[in-house]
């Protein structure tokens, strides 16, 4: 019962719903003072999610630290890569970049022998800024942080962030897309933000598991879809439109 009244809880927070996450909140206290906390792992996780929407950072971040030295221990890896996303997001929140990059990184290294992709889409536009991050990071060449973690990796990942996920925090005032007389289509997009990183053909093929000529297709839709005549003004147009 308590982790189906916890599950609930995740999905008002899904909703948009804080209060009635917050008051379930309430009532997990008793497990965030257990002295073992495993036990209460899927709980705990969703109160750190609480607390982050309800901006208490501090307390979200104590108690995240609490769940990490437990999980790390019994190497729960999809619960490892989870939490240390959480606390990534828990820095970011609280304007700790450097903090924010370094536990992403965690996950990151993690993450990336299996391959796992939904687990950092299912944190949304949050998630999809701090990857972007990540790759500046990359790019700038802090090899402490970043050295394990390739950049094809957090590619994928951001290319299989849907469309839809990154409109909806957007303000209405940016949404010039309906200037487009035919919207691009989800898979067009995730070809367009591998463009726009720089990746060739070749590159985005194998990303995306798909043939190089599937791939110069839908670069001529895009091309068509955009009125530009190649990547460069494709990147720009795609910019000005808020679709990148």
């Amino acid at each position: 019962m308590a982790i189906l009244e916890a599950s609930r809880a995740q999905l008002h927070l899904i909703q948009g719903d804080i209060e009635a996450a917050n008051c379930w909140a309430q009532t997990c206290k008793s497990a965030e003072n257990e002295q073992n906390v495993l036990p209460h792992l899927k709980e705990l996780s969703i109160l750190a999610r609480v607390y982050l929407a309800t901006h208490k950072f501090e307390e979200a971040l104590r108690l995240l630290a609490r769940l990490l030295q437990a999980v790390e221990k019994a190497q729960h890896v999809e619960d490892l890569i989870t939490l240390f996303l959480l606390q990534a997001l828990a820095f970011s929140a609280q304007g700790n970049s450097d903090q924010a990059i370094t536990s992403l990184a965690k996950a990151l290294s993690i993450a990336e022998p299996g391959g796992y992709i939904r687990i950092f889409v299912n944190e949304g536009r949050p998630m999809a800024a701090l990857l972007e991050r990540f790759l500046v990071a990359q790019q700038k060449r802090r090899p402490l942080i970043t050295k394990n973690i390739s950049q094809r990796y957090v590619s994928q990942l951001l290319a299989g962030m849907p469309m839809t996920l990154l409109a909806q925090t957007e303000k209405p005032s940016q949404r010039k897309t309906a200037s487009l007389l035919v919207p691009l289509s989800d898979r067009e997009i995730a070809v367009l933000r591998l463009i726009a990183l720089g990746l060739s053909d070749g590159e985005i093929a194998r990303q995306l598991v798909l043939a190089v000529g599937t791939i110069k297709t839908h670069a001529k839709r895009i091309y068509a879809k955009l009125g530009v005549n190649n990547r460069t003004q494709a990147v720009l147009r795609a910019k000005d439109l808020h679709l990148l």
